[in-house]
């Protein structure tokens, strides 16, 4: 009992603390939390609007949770961030029952363990996006395939078809493909794919699947028409795999996924020094081509974002825990972390020289600015933190479990009690403050600056995006200032922005 109480605290450090109080992040947060204001102030339920025009880039399951609980909580961070939040924990405990249910009850709360202490589901739990909610749907429909394989049973079958089209009406074709795809490859290595091949054109799971997610795309469709085919069939969704709208190289996600595995990184090599052996155990193997798939595929897609690589953390979670207890070692499991607390307490000296080189100066503003802050309040707590982990890796007798958890905790609390709620406080926090300020004195304000959909969701309407005329306000950000070539009047200045008043012309 008292481990899932241990559990449950972690929890509510990882994905729960600062949720209601850290503004809302841009792009995406604000993008999707200003379709979700628009459908709960009585816009159109079924077409997500971004300032005022149709926004095509997701279905709207997620859009339709968080009306609903604005409807229920008020236009205010934790409605936005609520379904997020419940479907980060029901992805726990569905992890934490699969697991139990196919293998055992420690390997389950291992798997829990390492996917709620996790840096990549600390960050997305906390976020007013689609992309937890795409992974308790993903995760549904795996398991339920790997269920199917292990009993038979034609449930699973409709079970995987059903999560896949509630997953498609969360983030699109990604919730079908990967299911279909990773299950096929796997009864094909294991000999059975006649049965797969029954399963996965299952007339009633395919007809499951269509009556959950064919009717809105339907509907868009004779809407819209070629729009809504060009908008999100063809440029959002396959459009990502050859396009290159955001890129980078094969070896994008690599670092990303040993940040993101954090504090449980070192766990990665030890999976991958056991390829063998876990290929020749069915569970290890599913897993194994579950997250491979999804690397192999996204690290070859035109586009790179930080959160594709999300739906192939599940199986890389439960594969950690699969070897949990062969990695005994408490500094080599540490080293990374190690890394992790190093880096935190160098940021006070590499941020003046990183400003001093970017070419903008909103960033260099902002830069210098959280140099500022990183004061003793800052370095003392992640130095002790440090301090402690080092002095508790060369304990001999104390336990390699007693010695995890310390160093999950410690690397939850430093990235949500005191970093998040940092640079939330410097990106953010203005743009909040200057909508509340304007809305509240109802001062009609345009918006000159890098996208920030939040603003509108905190201003309430949508804010046009130029220069007003003489005796407007304008927020804008520090870049912009040089390129007003009028007089104007500082009405509240922070870091990277300024709120200002184009003076009348005489």
């Amino acid at each position: 009992m008292l481990k899932y109480l241990l559990l449950c605290l972690l929890v509510f450090f990882s994905f729960f603390y600062g949720t209601a109080s850290n503004p809302l992040f841009d792009t995406s947060e604000g993008t999707f939390a200003q379709g979700s204001a628009a459908m709960a102030q009585g816009g159109d339920m079924l077409t997500p609007y971004l300032d005022g025009r149709p926004d095509f880039d997701n279905p709207p399951l997620i859009y339709w949770l968080q009306a609903a609980s604005v409807k229920l909580l008020g236009a205010e961070e934790l409605a936005f961030r609520l379904p997020s939040l419940l479907a980060a924990c029901a992805w726990i405990l569905l992890i934490l029952f699969f697991v139990r249910n196919t293998r055992n009850e420690e390997m389950a709360f291992n798997s829990a363990f390492i996917a709620s202490s996790s840096v990549i589901v600390s960050v997305f739990s906390k976020l007013a996006v689609a992309d937890v909610l795409l992974n308790l749907f993903l995760a549904g429909s795996m398991f339920s395939a790997y269920k199917y394989f292990e009993t038979g049973r034609k449930k699973y079958v409709y079970l995987a078809f059903a999560a896949a089209g509630l997953g498609a009406m969360t983030k699109g074709p990604v919730a079908a493909l990967v299911p279909f795809a990773v299950s096929g490859l796997f009864f094909l290595s294991a000999g059975r794919m006649k049965e797969w091949l029954r399963a996965a054109f299952s007339p009633l799971g395919i007809g499951i699947m269509l009556i959950i997610a064919l009717p809105w795309y339907v509907v868009e469709y004779m809407e819209y028409g070629d729009v809504f085919v060009s908008g999100f069939l063809a440029k959002n969704n396959p459009g990502r795999f050859g396009g290159a709208a955001q890129g980078g190289g094969f070896a994008y996600y690599i670092p990303l996924l040993l940040a993101g595995l954090l504090p449980g990184t070192s766990l990665l090599f030890s999976v991958l020094k056991r390829l063998r052996p876990l290929w020749n155990d069915f569970f290890s193997r599913y897993m194994m081509i579950w997250f491979f798939f999804v690397f192999i595929f996204f690290a070859l897609s035109g586009t790179k974002l930080p959160h594709l690589i999300l739906s192939g953390m599940t199986p890389l979670f439960i594969l950690c825990a699969y070897v949990f207890n062969n990695h005994r070692k408490k500094i080599l499991f540490a080293l990374p972390i190690f890394a992790y607390f190093i880096f935190l307490l160098s940021l006070p000296f590499i941020i003046p020289s990183v400003a001093a080189k970017t070419g903008s100066l909103t960033a260099a503003e902002m830069l210098l600015e959280t140099g500022r802050r990183l004061d003793m309040t800052y370095t003392v707590p992640v130095g002790a933190m440090l301090a402690v982990a080092v002095v508790m890796s060369l304990i001999r007798t104390l336990s390699y479990r007693t010695f995890i958890a310390v160093l999950a905790f410690f690397t939850v609390i430093s990235l949500n009690v005191l970093y998040i709620p940092l640079v939330a406080d410097i990106k953010q926090a203005p743009v909040r403050e200057a909508a509340l300020y304007t809305a509240g004195k109802n001062i009609k304000v345009n918006v000159w600056t890098q996208r920030v959909p939040s603003f509108n969701v905190y201003y309430g309407k949508n804010a046009d995006k130029n220069l007003p005329a003489d005796g407007g306000f304008v927020f804008v950000d520090s870049d912009k200032t040089g390129k007003i070539n009028r007089p104007y009047v500082t009405i509240k200045e922070w870091a990277g922005y300024r709120l200002i008043q184009v003076a009348e012309e005489k």
